[in-house]
C-alpha cells in the first residue's frame, strides 16, 4: 500500500513537472517569436520625442517583459525539479527494512 502511494505521488510530481516544462518552453517560444516587443522597444527607446509620454504612463516597455522572463524561468526550473523528484520516486527501489 505504501509503495503504491509513493509511486502515485511520484507519478503526479513527474507529470506536473513535465507540464510546467512544456508550458515554460511554449512561453519562451512565443516571446522569442514575437518581434513586436523588440520593434516597440526600439521605436520608443530610440525616439526621444516619446520619452515624456513613456514617463507619464509610468515606465518603459521593456521593464514589464523582463518580469515575464523571470517567471518563465522559475516555471522551467520548478518543472525540472518536480520531474526529477517524481522520476526518482517512480524508479527508486523499495527499501526493505530488516526485521
Amino acid at each position: 500500500m505504501e509503495e503504491n502511494m509513493r509511486r502515485l505521488g511520484g507519478l503526479i510530481l513527474f507529470a506536473g513537472g513535465i507540464a510546467l516544462i512544456v508550458m515554460a518552453i511554449k512561453a519562451m517560444q512565443r516571446t522569442a517569436e514575437s518581434n513586436t516587443y523588440h520593434a516597440l522597444r526600439n521605436y520608443f527607446t530610440h525616439n526621444p520625442q516619446w520619452n515624456g509620454i513613456i514617463t507619464f504612463f509610468g515606465g518603459t516597455p521593456e521593464s514589464n517583459v523582463a518580469a515575464y522572463d523571470t517567471m518563465i524561468l522559475f516555471y522551467l526550473i520548478g518543472g525540472i525539479i518536480l520531474a526529477i523528484i517524481g522520476g526518482v520516486l517512480l524508479i527508486a527501489p523499495r527499501r526493505h527494512h530488516g526485521k
